[in-house]
């Protein structure tokens, strides 16, 4: 059994490659509205978790870039921040 999760873990790193991938090409930019669905978090949670530092600040002109969420998503730190936020 743990041999199939270890290729089931393989797999879903190489999936999250291709989709961070997609997203940097296409460059997707979401703003606060959208960040605020994908997290099922208001946007005045957003803002408090970005202004403490325990989610990533938007890029310059607002928005957040979708490769950067999602590469955060797989992070340890968004691991971390989801068990103190629940």
């Amino acid at each position: 059994m743990s041999e199939e999760i270890k290729r089931l873990e393989q797999r879903i790193d190489t999936l999250t490659s291709a989709i961070i991938t997609l997203a940097k090409v296409h460059d997707v930019r979401l703003n606060q509205e959208a960040v605020s669905a994908r997290y099922g978090i208001c946007r005045q949670t957003l803002a408090k978790r970005v202004k403490i530092g325990s989610f990533p600040a938007p890029g310059r002109d607002g928005k957040w870039s979708q490769s950067e969420l999602i590469e955060w998503e797989n992070s340890p730190k968004f691991t971390q921040n989801s068990r103190k936020a629940a």
